[in-house]
């Protein structure tokens, strides 16, 4: 296992230009074209939480402590869509970069990372706005702040390998990809159906 993952993390090092060069790309074609631009990124989660917490603190009167709903779960919804965006951005990723795996030596276990790196980016930005609206608040994290690497580091990797199954599945059985946004959609509800 160790052996695998310092083969992993050279394979990483030996193509790291072309992959921060991919990230960027893929990061910068998401907001192209459109009038608000980058700020989607942004715009997208607020939505989101916008619309939950309508449903679920006005019309099903879900309350948790002293805390605003919305801000509760903007806490859960944040990093589910980074990770519903990894494993649905995994699923056609080697078909979106075929070129690039069969005429160059790039190894086809990397590109997820190009995934990974945009979803990340978005991720960091999102979170910039859950730290400003608890801070509007005057909500504090205090040392719980300290396990976010850890929590990032766990998402990172565990999509990391969801995303690796999804993508080499995908290449040979093309209804992955489409059943993949179903089942993350289910997935995702029957968590919100567990949560207190």
């Amino acid at each position: 296992m160790i052996g695998s993952l310092k083969n992993f993390v050279f394979r990483v090092s030996q193509n790291r230009y072309p992959l921060f060069f991919l990230i960027e790309r893929d990061f910068r074609a998401r907001y192209t074209g459109s009038a608000v631009g980058i700020l989607w990124s942004l715009l997208q989660p607020l939505m989101m939480v916008g619309v939950y917490s309508l449903i679920f603190s006005l019309v099903f009167g879900r309350r948790i402590g002293n805390t605003p709903f919305a801000l509760w779960l903007f806490c859960g919804l944040l990093p589910w869509m980074t990770f519903s965006e990894i494993v649905k951005g995994s699923a056609g990723i080697i078909e979106k970069y075929r070129s690039l795996v069969t005429k160059t030596s790039f190894q086809p276990e990397v590109l997820v990372l190009v995934v990974i790196g945009a979803a990340v980016t978005n991720h960091v930005m999102g979170f910039a706005v859950l730290l400003a609206l608890l801070l509007l608040v005057k909500q504090t994290m205090g040392l719980l702040i300290l396990t976010i690497p850890f929590y990032l580091a766990c998402l990172v990797f565990f999509s990391l390998g969801l995303g690796w199954l999804v993508s080499s599945l995908n290449v040979f059985l093309k209804d992955v990809g489409q059943a993949i946004g179903v089942i993350l959609q289910l997935w995702f509800f029957h968590a919100l159906r567990s949560a207190p």
